[in-house]
């Protein structure tokens, strides 16, 4: 992938040739210095998840000369630096959300280019400006660039293209369906090894994603959408639930609170159409909501909808038999 280091558009040239995708205004993300990027092909259907690190513009570290210090401000960007990269490590698919990122070989404030984000897992690390590792595989980067106070980022070439499709133009075709900070409390860990043992416990809780602003729910299905579902006494058509239900995991509750087994099917079928569809965008489940920042205290909220039952309900009529017997 090409370098990823941050540019303005009034000192690049080719800037407006290339794929870019506006991200949001620089102050929306002054509230953390991770985000987590979820983007889906309007075209492929696709979804593809980033993270944008960010920087502190540098400072002058001599005021001896005021003329130096003046000469100097006006090379110095009046906004954060940038970085764009895979939100999953590239050796075995672990999340870089809360990944360290650490000094190679240099001083942390020497240069950011030469940090590097080590995977909690198995510790391998990828440099911030090349995605390169030392243990020989690269993570994929993509340059970022603020313009208007805006950033922007260059868009991922799509893994579904047909054959007779073109890769830069599919690239201009993703939206962005969710941008959240990562919580800096979970970036606060003492080590390496509790920073695995953190993600491994919470694995599953990271690829949950929920959004601030609750997606427009599906008012309606048309007529043709509804579900053909043969039954004893003939085909029967399944309508839609109500309300449609709005996160994936919304939809998976759904079905285990449904009983009846011809219900489960159709909801099922539903809830994979929505989601392919891109009507249904976010997988939801819950999201961390901090109690107490000073003392670290934080707990995961889900909603009533997205809360699975202890025990799904079953047709009355059914006939339980213990496990090993007929």
């Amino acid at each position: 992938m090409s370098h990823n280091h941050p540019t303005e558009a009034s000192t690049s040239s080719n800037i407006a040739a290339k794929p870019w995708l506006k991200v949001a205004p620089v102050d929306k993300l002054a509230s953390s210095s991770r985000h987590h990027l979820t983007l889906r092909h309007l075209h492929t259907q696709e979804y593809h998840s980033l993270l944008i690190f960010s920087f502190p513009p540098p400072t002058a570290k001599s005021s001896s000369s005021s003329e130096q210090s003046t000469a100097s401000s006006s090379s110095v960007p009046s906004h954060d630096t940038y970085y764009c990269m895979e939100a999953t490590c590239p050796h075995l698919g672990a999340p870089l959300e809360n990944a360290t990122i650490e000094a190679n070989g240099a001083e942390f404030d020497d240069d950011i280019e030469d940090l590097v984000v080590v995977c909690p897992w198995h510790e391998y690390d990828f440099s911030l400006s090349t995605g390169e590792s030392s243990h020989g595989i690269s993570a994929c980067v993509y340059d970022c660039s603020v313009r208007n106070d805006t950033l922007y980022i260059q868009a991922p070439t799509p893994s579904n293209l047909a054959d007779d499709q073109d890769a830069h133009t599919a690239s201009a075709k993703w939206e962005l369906i969710e941008l959240r900070p990562v919580s800096e409390s979970s970036l606060a860990v003492a080590s390496r090894q509790d920073a695995a043992q953190s993600l491994h416990q919470q694995a599953s809780l990271l690829s949950l994603s929920s959004t601030d602003a609750e997606p427009q729910a599906l008012d309606s299905v048309p007529p043709e959408d509804s579900l053909s579902i043969s039954g004893k006494d003939g085909d029967t058509s399944m309508a839609p639930p109500s309300p449609i239900p709005k996160t994936l995991v919304e939809w998976a509750v759904l079905v285990l609170n449904t009983p009846d087994p011809v219900k489960k099917v159709a909801y099922t079928r539903l809830a994979a159409k929505a989601f392919r569809s891109g009507e249904c965008k976010v997988i939801g489940g819950g999201r961390w909501h901090t109690s107490d920042a000073a003392a670290g205290r934080r707990e995961w909220i889900i909603k009533p909808q997205e809360t699975a039952p202890e025990h799904p309900p079953r047709m009355k009529e059914e006939v339980r038999v213990r496990p090993g017997q007929e």
